[in-house]
């Protein structure tokens, strides 16, 4: 089977998981670190998910912030800076991707 299958497999395991400690997160208020992160990863993991109402995000650009998340790139970020830091990434991987392409001259990277 295809690698990108079990990653998919595994990140619904993830989002599953959160939403079971969500649930049980509700009853009580002293968590133990394991716990807390992945009450933290949950959140952090689900608004990466979220796109502004009528102009989704290109699927590669989704892919890039899904991956720093799953790796846990976003750990230190508060949530309420997630879009900022999304939006950073993004710039920078595309000026990464221009001195790339033009240091290589690849004529087949188009960067919207």
């Amino acid at each position: 089977m295809d690698k990108s299958f079990w990653k998919c497999g595994s990140l619904k395991l993830e989002l599953a998981q959160y939403r079971e400690v969500v649930v049980f997160a509700q009853f009580g208020s002293n968590f133990d670190d394991a716990t807390q992160y992945l009450l933290n990863h949950g959140v952090k993991l689900t608004k990466v998910f979220k796109q502004p109402q009528y102009s989704p995000i290109p699927i590669e650009k989704k892919i890039v912030v899904i991956y720093a998340t799953i790796k846990g790139y976003l750990y230190q970020i508060p949530i309420s800076n997630i879009d900022q830091y999304e939006h950073e990434l993004l710039k920078s991987i595309v000026y990464f991707l221009l001195l790339y392409k033009k240091k290589t001259s690849l004529s087949i990277l188009t960067i919207n």
